[in-house]
């Protein structure tokens, strides 16, 4: 009986030992992968062939007294409702 009771407690430590393992581990790989992330966004980088007036021009950007404009005459947009721009 005691010997059945022990099997028992010792199956229990075995499992929590392995799910708390594997919660080491996934914690390890997640602030690893943060990590890699963040290093690759902080390295330099440089768009070669496009200046501010075609980049402009290829995405369509208004000057911001249009937009501006443009939001005042649409007046209040209720929260999730339709916007009478569009």
């Amino acid at each position: 009986m005691v010997s059945l009771r022990d099997l028992r407690w010792r199956r229990r430590r075995f499992a929590i030992a392995i799910v708390a393992t594997g919660l080491v581990f996934a914690l390890a790989l997640v602030i690893t992968g943060i990590r890699s992330a963040t290093a690759r966004a902080a390295t330099a980088s440089t768009v070669v062939g496009y200046t501010l007036r075609d980049f402009r021009d290829r995405f369509r950007f208004d000057e911001p007294e249009a937009v501006l404009r443009r939001a005042a005459d649409a007046g209040p947009v209720a929260k999730g409702g339709p916007r009478a721009d569009r």
